[in-house]
């Protein structure tokens, strides 16, 4: 059982008097001010956080079920713990109101994820351990086997072009596939390069920067991104693992329950047509099972109680 601190914010360094930027309770106006009166805003504009934060869940716990996998660890294992935390950052930064900077930190998370495909499907230990210690570079024959007619110049270091190429040559992925992930890719890359239509801007924003500014289609925005992302990699894992694998497990089981109530009790929160999909298709899956495991036990039930009366 983890523990928690009663009260931090009863610290007064929380609350400077004396250096505003870090006031993080400060009010300028309402929805704009210190960090933690904008997550407070966009609780009490009923955003809860579990919508986020459950999906992480799903991911924490099918991360502990692939380590049970094989007698090899998996690669994606591996890197699936920096692709959570990096999604876990950038929604934490997305409540307190550092929009840009949550977009920033999703395009980690999709990078480092394609790069645990990748390993996973170059079916080489040995090389995702030498990518791990930054001593990987392309084989030659590999990158030759890629890009045919490419230049005699070939790339050395491991990028998402490369391991889309890859993907596609090796039939995990269509070029549709491709498109859609390098168009997500793009929509991040707004934010990360010069592009003043996607800074933090508020009035205040002349006389302290440092203010932040609840806005609720930036949140939006963010939490739309956030689902497709998230529904690429679950779908990634379940085809790479089998849905059924994931299923059998409680832990999982419980968490991906968790998740599919949410088109139900805050549709108006699940933006992305994708994510929402898969959360109906997987409930009325279990339904199904459901439903005729109800089925068997009545009829086998009935079979029983034929066989002693006679």
């Amino acid at each position: 059982m983890s523990k928690r601190i009663k009260n931090p914010f009863k610290a007064k360094c929380f609350r400077c008097k004396f250096i505003k930027c870090i006031d993080f309770f400060q009010i300028s106006r309402t929805d704009v001010g210190g960090e933690f009166y904008v997550l407070y805003r966009t609780v009490n504009k009923k955003f809860l956080p579990c919508i986020a934060g459950s999906c992480i869940e799903v991911l924490c716990k099918i991360g502990a079920k692939l380590k049970t996998l094989g007698e090899t660890p998996q690669p994606v294992s591996h890197v699936l713990v920096q692709t959570i935390r990096d999604l876990k950052c950038s929604f934490f930064l997305a409540i307190v109101g550092h929009y840009r900077n949550a977009f920033q930190t999703l395009r980690p998370a999709v990078e480092n994820f394609l790069a645990g495909m990748y390993f996973q499907y170059l079916e080489s230990y040995e090389d995702f351990v030498k990518w791990f210690g930054g001593k990987y570079e392309i084989p030659e024959e590999l990158y030759r086997e890629i890009f045919p007619n490419g230049p005699i110049k070939k790339k050395k270091k491991l990028d998402y072009h490369f391991i889309l190429e890859f993907l596609v040559k090796k039939e995990i992925i269509n070029s549709k596939w491709k498109g859609w992930i390098e168009e997500r890719i793009g929509m991040l890359n707004k934010y990360l390069h010069p592009n003043f239509q996607c800074f933090d801007r508020s009035r205040e924003c002349v006389s302290c920067p440092a203010i932040v500014e609840y806005s609720e289609e930036n949140l939006l925005n963010f939490v739309r991104l956030f689902q497709e992302i998230v529904w690429f990699i679950m779908m990634c894992l379940f085809e790479m693992f089998s849905f059924e694998e994931f299923e059998k497990d409680e832990n999982v089981k419980e968490a991906i329950e968790m998740l599919t109530i949410q088109p139900e009790i805050v549709p108006e929160f699940v933006k992305s047509e994708q994510y929402r999909s898969l959360l109906i298709s997987i409930r009325e899956r279990w339904k199904e099972i459901t439903a005729e495991r109800k089925e068997n036990q009545v009829h086998a039930t009935n079979t029983t109680q034929k066989k002693g009366s006679k």
